[in-house]
């Protein structure tokens, strides 16, 4: 299977690639990204391919794959501005998916978050809410979503929010019910993994928190 990644600097993209460049069923893993990731440099199957995503046009060589892991995101505070936040979270994950869509991927996987609404007050949720429905308006053959809660693992970049919303899961851990229990960032890779690989062949289906593991 050929694999095109975006968002590989993060933490569930690095685990995601982590875990493709040791999966045999992957003959091609291209990963996308505006900096360098590091660490796969001569390996037999990972290729990086740096590039400012402002300055893609689709005629790129990536894009010709079977399936696409979008794992981007970030924050307001470390984007700098809502302009900014909407063009990481929603403009560029769109703009690959229509090349790739064009190109003639048949399985798009993404990252999204849980309790998507278009309703929603908060302008986090109305991103992921609007990628999520400009995405299913692309019909690609296959349309995968997960919804985790609140994402563990060794970030890089320090969130405050992030980091008491983990010091209180953990705390009163045995009270969350499962649908909402904080997850790991590698479980939520390896789901990702897992639903490209189940020979499912609903067009569009949901992966809620509870549903992801390893």
């Amino acid at each position: 299977m050929r694999t095109l990644i975006i968002g590989a600097t993060g933490l569930v993209g690095s685990e995601l690639v982590g875990l493709l460049a040791n999966d045999p069923r992957f003959t091609s893993v291209t990963v996308l990204s505006r900096r360098p990731i590091g660490g796969f440099e001569g390996h037999p199957t990972v290729r990086n391919v740096v590039k400012d995503f402002d300055a893609l046009t689709g005629d790129e060589d990536i894009y010709d794959v079977d399936v696409v892991f979008c794992a981007m995101g970030t924050t307001i505070r470390t984007a700098g501005s809502k302009e900014v936040y909407r063009r990481i979270d929603h403009t560029y994950p769109m703009k690959v998916a229509t090349f790739a869509r064009a190109k003639g991927a048949r399985h798009w996987v993404i990252v999204s978050s849980g309790g998507i609404s278009e309703n929603s007050r908060f302008f986090y949720i109305q991103v992921k809410a609007d990628l999520e429905r400009d995405l299913r308006a692309l019909n690609f053959p296959q349309l995968t979503i997960l919804r985790p809660s609140l994402i563990l693992g060794d970030r890089r970049e320090f969130r405050l929010g992030e980091r008491i919303g983990m010091v209180l899961m953990q705390l009163f851990n045995f009270a969350i019910p499962k649908a909402y229990k904080a997850v790991q960032a590698r479980a939520i890779a390896a789901t990702m993994i897992r639903v490209a690989n189940d020979g499912t062949t609903m067009q569009y289906r949901s992966i809620e928190n509870d549903a992801i593991s390893e």
